[in-house]
This record gives C-alpha cells, structure tokens and sequence, in this order.
C-alpha cells in the first residue's frame, strides 16, 4: 500500500513511460502485471538519471532547487573525466550503462523471503508464500537485512519512532529532501512474495546501481520501508505512514494491540513489540523530521485488469474500501 494522502505540500510530477501520459501527486503508487515489468519501471528511473533534461522535467518534480538530479550542465560544459564503473572505465557523464540488474533484483527478492516463508506448493526453495506479520521475530530479520545491505551501499540508516527504516544514499547537496522509493516487508498471514517486497527491493536495487558505478547525484536518494502497512497484525492499515503524516496520533499507533493474543494470552501493543525487536527508533516519526521530495513505489498488481486490457504499467488513481462494519 501507498503514504496517506494528506501528506501535506504535495506537488505535482508528470511522468511519460510508453504510450501512457501519467499526472498524479507526490505520492505515486506503480501497479505492474508481471514481476518482469518491475524491471522497466526500474530501467525508466534509471534513465532519468541518464537523460538531464528529461529527469529534470519528469520524474524530479517541476523545481529543481532541492531534487536529487544528477551534478551535470549541458553537453558542451560537462568535463570528460573518467571514473570507474561496474562494466568498467566510463565517462563521469555517460550514464547510457546504468542499467538493474534482474538477476540480482530477484536474488534479493528471494534472500529476505527466508525470513517468515510459509505456505509450501512446490519443491523450488522459492516457491513459497509468506507469514511475516509486522514485528514478528521474522520481520525482526528481514529489517535486520535490510539495513545490513543498505549499509553496505554507504548508505546512511536510521529508524523513526514507529520502526520505519529510512536507508538515504547522500548527495553532494546533503540538506535536500531525499527523492524516496520503497513500501514494505511485512506481510499477510497468507501473503506471496512481492507485495510490498518488490517495492523495497526495487529501491535496494536502484541504490545499487549507483553505487558500483560510483553516481553522484546532487541531492539524496534512498529507500523507505514502512512498518505495519498491511495491517494484518495490528489492526490499522498504513498506520505507521500515517504518523509520518501527521494523520494518526503517535499514541494511537503506539497502543493498538495485536488482533490475535500470543502464546502467553497476552495481546501486545506496537510499542511493545517495537521495543521487544530494538526498533523502537529515537527519530521522531514525522515528516517534518524526515521530510521527502517525492516517493515511488513499484507495486506488483493485484489483480488481472492490466494482463486483461494488455497493458504493461498503470497508475493508482483511487482505491476501493470495504467496510464490514459500516464505518471507516
């Protein structure tokens, strides 16, 4: 799932990718048919990356004081000084290699899902689904991965007081508002392995990218996972985004109990189960503490309207809300 859409000061991103023209807000929530379409959308962040103008334009924003574009000027001013790269030597402006890497972006996928795999249908080690309820001793893990790995990248981790992770790669203007991407890593009781997974490994594998080809943007970029956004222990959806944005109480997140009870008969808070991990986090959870230019998040569909229609990526316009109870 998606930030809370009362993010206040949202600004607006126009984005071109195929044939589809895309307006939305700040908050853009990518919808792909297929695993295999993740790796374009990841491919078309990359290239603003490599195209100036066209990241200029498109994907950072329409103000360029504060966005994570890359240190560049114009063809005939830029120096060609050589650094090096994965695939080898290349010019500190030619960004024509930055490509993801699928293989590696899948392996990702797969090295977290050993933390709270279940639901066994066939003899691949892959073929699972998942059971990582939010701040269980998996997610524990899987957490623990991720900011190993995001360290690994140089990237500067911290945790908020809400256990949201925020791994922000530093660029040469460290006082902007990073350009984010990610969603997160706990689960369904009967989850599969790429709802909320792709989003934070998409981002993993971005960082990546610029890391072994030694990119240097002139703001920040990094990767955000968002605790509880599934709602399936704790019963409120996004609610860890939404003390971000200032639309839940920090209190009322911090006491919602756990819909089932433990093995002791004890229902546990948030706040409990954050301190019983070590992720109870001396950030405060706002984004006034951790504020954001834009955030994406690649997001496999759920359901078949896209492989219907043969379309290859969507954008969320609006969502559908069934209440059981006659509130919401």
């Amino acid at each position: 799932m998606g930030l809370y859409q009362s993010y206040q000061g949202s600004r607006i991103i126009k984005l071109e990718l195929c044939d589809v023209h895309l307006t939305s807000v700040d908050c853009v929530l990518f919808f792909t048919s297929s695993i295999s379409v993740s790796f374009l959308l990841l491919s078309f962040l990359l290239r603003s990356l490599r195209e100036y103008r066209f990241s200029l334009k498109h994907i950072i924003l329409l103000k360029t004081d504060n966005s994570a574009v890359l240190n560049g000027k114009s063809a005939g001013n830029m120096a060609v000084d050589e650094i090096h790269a994965a695939n080898g030597v290349r010019s500190k402006h030619d960004f024509s290699g930055l490509k993801v890497n699928q293989s590696r972006l899948m392996d990702g996928i797969h090295s977290g899902c050993k933390y709270g795999a279940a639901h066994r249908y066939g003899e691949d080690p892959t073929e699972t689904g998942m059971a990582r309820l939010s701040l269980n001793d998996a997610d524990k893990q899987v957490r623990d991965w991720f900011m190993a790995t995001a360290e690994s990248l140089n990237c500067k981790t911290s945790v908020d007081q809400m256990g949201n992770l925020f791994a922000i790669r530093p660029g040469k203007n460290s006082s902007a508002p990073p350009i984010m991407m990610g969603s997160h890593l706990d689960t369904q009781p009967t989850g599969g392995r790429y709802d909320g997974i792709l989003g934070v490994n998409a981002g993993l594998e971005v960082l990546t990218v610029l890391h072994e080809n030694n990119v240097e943007t002139e703001g920040n970029i990094g990767v955000v996972n968002w605790t509880n956004e599934e709602g399936a222990r704790f019963p409120m959806m996004a609610v860890s985004s939404g003390v971000w944005a200032e639309a839940v109480p920090l209190d009322t997140a911090w006491n919602l109990a756990e819909v089932s009870p433990g093995t002791d008969g004890q229902r546990k808070t948030m706040r409990q189960e954050l301190e019983r991990i070590g992720y109870l986090g001396p950030v405060q959870a706002s984004y006034r503490a951790m504020p954001m230019a834009c955030h994406f998040e690649v997001h496999i569909e759920q359901g078949p309207v896209l492989e219907i229609e043969r379309r290859r990526v969507g954008v969320v316009k609006g969502m559908s809300l069934v209440s059981l109870t006659g509130k919401y």
